[in-house]
């Protein structure tokens, strides 16, 4: 038995390190420093049809929302299915910010 846990826990170790979960040193670093993958930011005020159609196409999970070039919030794929499917059929044409 001994055996096998020490074999579990040698995998889950490897897996720790191959892991792209951050990591604490992370926090030390300047947040440019840090190797994130392309971000799609919108005004708020861009028409959801537009933005969806932009997360579709290049394969975006999430968009963040500015205003006056400051972040002010993110739209998500969850948000999709919570605030629009089956609720608002209207939603092409309405503000990002109002979903």
């Amino acid at each position: 038995m001994s055996d096998y846990l020490d074999d579990e826990l040698k995998i889950m170790e490897e897996q720790a390190e191959d892991s792209t979960a951050i990591k604490a040193d992370c926090f030390r670093e300047p947040i440019r420093n840090m190797k994130i993958s392309r971000v799609y930011c919108v005004d708020e005020g861009t028409l959801t049809g537009e933005v969806i159609k932009k997360m579709q196409d290049e394969n975006y999970g999430s968009v963040l929302l500015t205003k006056n070039k400051k972040l002010s919030g993110i739209f998500t794929e969850r948000d999709v299915l919570r605030r629009i499917v089956g609720k608002d059929d209207n939603f092409k044409n309405k503000p990002i910010q109002h979903i």
